[in-house]
């Protein structure tokens, strides 16, 4: 009888530091950075959400309001052409798409669809814990006069161009007709999943 009350306490301890370790590790503080996270994990906070086109018409205008702990740019289904590659130069940010989101690079714009990281010919600013899940990107390659950017020679006409970032998220993204690459990475980068 001494062996069961003991079990069922012991079985009672380990569930209240089970849920004890998960609200520390969801909730304790830790802004989601990549100190101590080495998994593939699929979450870190996004306090907000902002919804292109309901609220801003451009994906990177969304970007640049966002408050500055970061967030989520929710981009609803839809075709959007760009005149001007999508730049995420701050951490703590997702792009998130709805099914049948597709971004488009309009013609001659000789930029990668979306550069995450410093555009600086020698990077010198890191960014951490972004996230881009369930889009298409088109580079519209046959529509483009050059490889590289024509003002910044060291930036690629890629799908995704990432520049010293720590913890980089990429799912269900379709990437094609870039006119350099798919995806690159570069200078010094970490935890790229």
């Amino acid at each position: 009888r001494s062996i069961k009350k003991f079990n069922c306490l012991l079985l009672i301890i380990v569930t209240f530091a089970y849920f004890a370790i998960i609200a520390c590790n969801n909730g304790g503080g830790d802004s989601g950075g990549s100190s101590g996270n080495n998994g593939a994990e699929d979450e870190y906070p996004t306090p907000s959400m902002l919804v292109v086109p309901d609220e801003y018409l451009q994906i990177q205008d969304a970007i640049n309001d966002m408050p500055q702990i970061g967030g989520t740019v929710y981009v609803r289904a839809g075709f959007y052409l760009i005149d001007q590659g999508i730049h995420i130069m701050r951490s703590n940010v997702t792009i998130l798409g709805e099914q049948g989101a597709v971004i488009k690079l309009a013609d001659g714009v000789n930029q990668p669809v979306i550069l995450i990281g410093s555009d600086a010919q020698t990077p010198s600013t890191r960014i951490e814990n972004i996230k881009i899940s369930n889009l298409e990107i088109d580079g519209n390659m046959d529509n483009q006069d050059r490889e590289t950017d024509p003002t910044r020679e060291w930036i690629r006409n890629n799908g995704i161009d990432v520049r010293m970032v720590n913890n980089l998220r990429i799912t269900e993204v379709d990437i094609h007709s870039a006119r350099s690459g798919g995806i690159v990475v570069s200078w010094d980068c970490h935890q790229i999943f």
